[in-house]
């Protein structure tokens, strides 16, 4: 039972690294940063927790990845996704935003999570 949940958390993993998921959850941090209000304390939080615990999720291992090779580097491709992540470039976006008084978002072209 305990190997079928692991599994699951594993192709939750790789649907996060295989969708821009992590981007997203980026530009909620980074918007949320900068305007610091108790909500966004909650939505920092969220997204820490969700991101930490996307680490702890351990790849699977070779021996057993028989039609699932996909996941046996996720751990690797977390951490360069993590890396690529352009943080001086998101804060600055949102916070010329912020004094321009237009709202910034992660729908909006500005909001730039990474290259």
């Amino acid at each position: 039972m305990r190997e079928n949940h692991m599994r699951s958390f594993q192709e939750v993993k790789y649907a996060f690294l295989s969708t821009d998921l992590i981007g997203l959850l980026m530009t909620f941090l980074a918007d949320a940063l900068v305007r610091r209000d108790h909500k966004d304390d909650i939505w920092i939080e969220l997204v820490l927790t969700v991101m930490r615990n996307l680490l702890l999720i351990p790849d699977v291992e070779p021996s057993v990845a028989v039609g699932s090779n996909h996941l046996t580097h996720m751990q690797e491709d977390l951490l360069m996704t993590f890396d690529k992540v352009d943080y001086n470039h998101m804060i600055s976006s949102s916070n010329h935003s912020k004094t321009s008084g237009g709202s910034v978002g992660p729908c909006d072209p500005a909001y730039s999570v990474g290259r």
